[in-house]
């Protein structure tokens, strides 16, 4: 009786798998497009033949199929390309800057960094070019800083374009929780908003903080520290084979 039964729920189990693959699929946005991407603050972009819209999240066309590319949607606003040229439009894709830049950024806190000419600048959200573009490379803003680099050095600005941390690191990270990880001489550390060195520089690899703790290379060992530099738990052998490490760009 005991087997039986068992053998009866199994029916019943396989029975009810069966009856649930074979009831209609109820699409809330119907397979229309040959590529979609991620829905990102309400929208997302879709792909017919070579060109891109953005569909809202009840699969409306909001913005028709007419760029080569683009991004996704980041305080407002997103990245589109037209040609060979990069520019911005609204969710509801009033163009907001004109298709003038070589490279584009996400917007981050209010301004996004473009290329034009071989030079990094940043805009704002009026698509008003604030800070010139005159840098060899130019990163997003984090926690109001944003990493520049002239000739071979990387350094600071605020959001008004002065320099505030000067031109002085091989490599570095953009600011997360106060803190960013910057090469010197071969060698990572740790600065704050002012440029001050918080974690003496000792380190082969340093990356950024998140909760409170950022993974570090000393010599072949990886681990982690705390904002004063200490040292929380090294990391075994066996730990890293399921870590990607990614070398700063």
């Amino acid at each position: 009786m005991k087997y039986l039964l068992f053998t009866f729920s199994i029916i019943s189990l396989i029975n009810h798998s069966i009856q649930a693959q074979t009831k209609p699929v109820k699409w809330l946005i119907k397979p229309t497009h040959e590529y979609i991407e991620p829905f990102s603050e309400g929208r997302a972009g879709v792909r017919q033949g070579v060109k891109w819209g953005f569909i809202d999240n009840t699969g409306k066309l909001i913005i028709p199929y007419k760029y080569k590319g683009s991004y996704y949607f980041r305080g407002g606003f997103v990245a589109v390309k037209k040609e060979k040229k990069w520019g911005f439009i609204d969710k509801n894709g009033t163009l907001i800057s004109p298709f003038v830049y070589d490279k584009v950024w996400n917007f981050s806190e209010g301004m996004a960094s473009v290329k034009k000419n071989d030079k990094y600048g940043f805009i704002d959200k009026t698509g008003k070019l604030v800070i010139p573009c005159q840098y060899a490379d130019a990163d997003s803003f984090s926690e109001g800083r944003a990493k520049v680099r002239i000739d071979r050095y990387y350094g600071f600005i605020d959001k008004k374009g002065k320099l505030v941390i000067p031109y002085q690191y091989e490599r570095s990270w953009g600011f997360k929780e106060g803190l960013a990880g910057v090469e010197k001489n071969d060698k990572y550390g740790f600065v704050d908003k002012t440029g001050k060195v918080v974690i003496p520089y000792q380190y082969n690899s340093g990356f950024y903080f998140s909760d409170g703790m950022c993974m570090v290379r000393k010599n072949d060992q990886y681990g982690f520290i705390d904002k004063t530099g200490k040292i929380v738990v090294w990391l075994k052998p066996n730990h890293l084979k399921t870590l990607q490490i990614r070398k700063e760009l």
